[in-house]
């Protein structure tokens, strides 16, 4: 009996997650579309920076740190994967498209981010910590979420206050 509360629940909010993120599939209007991609990116921020609040800078990590690590990275997955599931305005299409290939790069980022919870030495962290690097640094330029999205968002706020 409990196993099938638990699926009416889980079903109940996963129907409620794709209802409050504009994914249920209808086109957002361009003042939705704004709302919707201003609120991702401001979840995107806020997680990031609380992020690096819990980046060890030495090995080995405490267990509030791989906790707050692996909390804010999950915090990044989902305001990546809400911004991946918004059905934008025709208008803005294929630039939202080039949102999400953008957004590539961010979950590789928290994969090896991830893989530092679980360093068991000193070398291996660092080992990691050059793997996030070159993460980093092999985004092309233009192509990073950050920037795709200030584009997008300078074109779409002119439309907004105008």
């Amino acid at each position: 009996m409990s196993g099938r509360v638990a699926a009416a629940l889980l079903a109940v909010s996963v129907l409620l997650s794709v209802m409050l993120c504009g994914c249920s599939g209808k086109r957002l209007t361009v003042r939705e579309y704004g709302d919707e991609i201003k609120r991702c990116w401001s979840e995107f921020l806020v997680a990031t920076t609380d992020w690096t609040k819990y980046a060890p800078e030495t090995f080995p990590y405490t267990d509030e740190e791989i906790a707050g690590l692996k909390e804010t990275i999950s915090r990044r997955e989902k305001a990546l994967d809400d911004l991946g599931k918004i059905n934008p305005p025709e208008k803005y299409a294929d630039r939202h498209k080039e949102l999400v290939k953008s957004l590539d790069y961010e979950y590789e980022w928290n994969k090896a981010a991830l893989k530092l919870c679980s360093a068991e030495s000193s070398e291996e962290a660092d080992r990691i910590g050059e793997e996030i690097a070159d993460t980093v640094n092999s985004i092309p330029d233009g192509e990073s979420f950050p920037s795709v999205y200030m584009f997008l968002w300078k074109d779409l706020k002119a439309e907004l206050d105008g």
